[in-house]
């Protein structure tokens, strides 16, 4: 008979991570997760996202468990521009380990990029992990799991997979708080012009609009123009944007 496999014991438990979507503010998420990245041994970590505000215009939503000094020192350096983590994070969705990367730095990257990983060891981010993030209204995001310890054994026993799945959570929960800062600002459409868009984002032309709400071309494409300028953009495809990210389509 052949021995019985013994599953190692979560550092995190599943229930603490749904328990993220509860927090109602940043600061209760921040402490949240922070008593979990500990549980992982990691003394730092950093959750950003890129969120799309309107079709054009984006805002950073960030929760910062790293060294003020580091994030001052880091902003001042406008190293997100070249940081290699970042770079990652926008084209791909496999977590890396930040030394994985830092053999992969090509010499047209430049010392500039090289010198982030070094700098950041001087603020006690000695050996980490990023895990890219998308979907959810933003347009890309990351986390970042940081020790102070250079050899954290990070792909021993299940740290690598759970720190990943705490960033999905992480992700899950902040979303609901950028969302309620989108879905916050009320546009008054009325009923028509909101079927309308309902529609127009199903891919229907106006002319089939029309046909479907029992009214013409022409009132559809008027209702449509309304909404557009309530949602203060210029384009059919700009308000449906718009309406979507700002969740106004689902309002009853």
């Amino acid at each position: 008979m052949p021995p019985r496999s013994t599953i190692p014991r979560p550092l995190v438990d599943t229930a603490d991570l749904l328990k993220l979507s509860e927090a109602t503010s940043p600061a209760e998420l921040t402490d949240r997760v922070a008593t979990l990245s500990n549980r992982l041994g990691f003394e730092y970590w950093i959750y950003g996202a890129l969120v799309a505000m309107s079709p054009s215009r984006y805002e950073e939503f960030v929760l910062s468990g790293y060294p003020d000094g580091w994030r001052q020192h880091y902003l001042e350096q406008k190293y997100t521009y070249v940081d290699p983590t970042v770079n990652y994070a926008r084209a791909h969705v496999v977590p890396s380990l930040w030394d994985d990367l830092w053999q992969q730095l090509s010499p047209e990257m430049g010392l500039r990029a090289k010198r982030i990983f070094a700098e950041a060891r001087e603020f006690g981010l000695a050996k980490g992990l990023s895990v890219p993030l998308h979907g959810l209204g933003c347009a890309f995001g990351m986390m970042s799991f940081a020790a102070v310890n250079p050899k954290h054994p990070i792909l021993e026993s299940t740290v690598y997979a759970e720190a990943s799945m705490l960033a999905i959570h992480t992700h899950q929960a902040a979303s609901k708080l950028y969302g309620k800062g989108l879905q916050g600002k009320h546009v008054p459409l009325s009923d028509r012009q909101r079927e309308c868009l309902k529609w127009a984002a199903e891919g229907k032309t106006s002319w089939e609009i029309g046909e479907l709400l029992s009214i013409s071309e022409r009132t559809v494409v008027f209702h449509l123009a309304n909404a557009a300028r309530k949602l203060k953009v210029v384009t059919r495809p700009q308000a449906i944007a718009k309406a979507l990210v700002m969740g106004v389509l689902d309002e009853d």
